[in-house]
């Protein structure tokens, strides 16, 4: 299932955005997986210098199997951060103000993946 699910996030604090790649996705958020340098980019230290995530911007690309490709853009807030490996980060993240029709797609995109699986 990897490749499927293309996430970019795009910081308040930042100019640019950054391509994540999607892990899993729900209609209550989204998890992506990143590395420390882009974590440190997604990380604001405030003026108390204590770490400060956020709500950012968030365009999730879904590709279906027939080639369609739907975007979605939400605003995200990070609920946990994991390290899932040496070089890698696991952010699982909640949708705030998704756009509308966005939970439709994301429901057909994982009746798709549960039909793959079986």
């Amino acid at each position: 299932m990897t490749g499927y699910l293309d996430v970019g996030v795009f910081p308040v604090h930042h100019e640019t955005g950054m391509q994540l790649c999607g892990g899993q996705i729900s209609p209550r958020g989204i998890v992506v997986t990143c590395s420390q340098e882009q974590l440190r980019n997604l990380h604001q230290m405030g003026d108390d210098q204590q770490a400060k995530y956020d709500s950012m911007r968030i365009e999730v690309r879904l590709n279906f199997n027939s080639g369609e490709q739907v975007t979605l853009e939400s605003d995200a807030r990070i609920q946990s951060i994991r390290r899932a490996s040496q070089l890698e980060y696991e952010i699982s993240m909640s949708f705030l103000n998704m756009m509308q029709d966005g939970y439709r797609h994301i429901a057909r995109y994982l009746r798709e993946r549960q039909t793959e699986s079986v």
